[in-house]
């Protein structure tokens, strides 16, 4: 059995959270309860990993390059896409706006990242940090550091938000905090990577090991926990660094990021079945779900979709309408997948022939 299965079904997990809170027809208890930990999670499951690999280990050029090429090509690839999608759809449907498109290059540019694309500069920015905190620092050193740098993220969140409202109406000031939010944000994923390194540290020298029905009750007290604290928190978004009350919010991202992690421990002795492999192939290539289900609109022509099919269905409309939605948007992923793939395919041996 691959020791990754349990992090891919993680991820599974995770980006089906992705895209369930991404559809406005959910409950507000539900999105609540969505967004309070689906973003962290993979914060927490990269920080694993990288313990895991030993990343610390590798020679600095050699690190840098790997995480280029795993989240800065892809940035780079769905940043123009996202620019090219926009102005295709505003020239057919007469919506595009010339200053909504130029604050757009600017996002993508300073690294702010346009829609769901934030996520790759805060983790490749964080698992930096993190690297050469490992490399140059003790575990008790590098644990403390982490902690001064979050409580600096969060306190300095709030000069930030009053910074955003007191140039509102300065053009050059006003866009400066795109790219200050972009640090913020990777400062913050710098937390829950180091939580995920150190999780998994601790688990490897201790040799922790629950049995897989602990793992559930133990999972589902956590999440019982983040679902009545979630309504209390209200709505979050570490993409907008909103986070309500930070402590509140930091406990259920970590209690929910546990509890998913411990679920899918569980689960692993089942990733040879079809639902395990389905659950291991998205979330082997959640990045690829999170960068197109919204702008490469996915999601808005599964929402079509059904709204047409749900004429046809005569019960249980209201029980089906979001499962269907899902569903329609992950088949529509696979061959989204399947097509990037074979596009790597082509491109990569010519790729190997100028390197040579």
């Amino acid at each position: 059995m691959n020791r990754a299965d349990r992090f891919d079904i993680a991820k599974g997990i995770g980006i089906l959270l992705v895209v369930l809170g991404h559809l406005e027809y959910i409950s507000e208890p539900l999105r609540y309860f969505i967004v309070s930990f689906h973003m962290p999670l993979f914060f927490v499951i990269s920080g694993m990993l990288m313990c895991v690999v030993g990343e610390e280990k590798k020679e600095p050029a050699r690190f840098v390059k790997g995480k280029l090429s795993r989240m800065g090509f892809p940035y780079l690839v769905y940043t123009i896409a996202y620019l090219i999608i926009e102005i295709i759809y505003g020239h057919f449907t007469g919506t595009f706006q010339k200053w909504t498109f130029i604050q757009d290059i600017w996002q993508g540019v300073c690294l702010y990242g346009i829609s769901v694309l934030w996520f790759l500069p805060s983790m490749f920015f964080g698992m930096l940090i993190l690297y050469f905190l490992r490399r140059k620092l003790s575990h008790k050193a590098t644990a403390i550091t982490v902690v001064i740098l979050t409580v600096s993220a969060y306190g300095l969140n709030f000069l930030l938000e009053m910074y955003r409202s007191a140039t509102v109406f300065e053009l050059v000031l006003s866009e400066l905090y795109y790219p200050m939010a972009m640090v913020l944000r990777s400062v913050i994923a710098v937390f829950y990577l180091a939580v995920g390194y150190y999780g998994q540290y601790l688990i490897s020298k201790k040799k922790i090991e629950l049995n897989a029905p602990l793992k559930i009750v133990i999972a589902v007290l956590l999440l019982g926990a983040v679902v009545f604290l979630s309504r209390v928190n209200g709505a979050v978004d570490i993409h907008f660094l909103i986070f309500g009350n930070p402590f509140i919010y930091i406990f259920n991202s970590l209690a929910g990021s546990a509890a998913v992690m411990l679920i899918s421990s569980a689960a692993e002795k089942y990733s040879g079945t079809i639902p395990g492999r389905i659950v291991r192939y998205y979330g082997v290539n959640s990045l690829t779900v999170m960068a197109t289900h919204i702008n490469f609109y996915v999601l808005y022509a599964s929402i079509l979709l059904v709204i047409h099919l749900m004429q046809y269905i005569t019960h249980a409309k209201g029980y089906l309408f979001c499962p269907l939605i899902v569903f329609f948007v992950f088949v529509a992923e696979a061959f989204v997948i399947e097509g990037i793939k074979i596009l790597k395919k082509i491109v990569t041996p010519k790729e190997k022939k100028l390197s040579i």
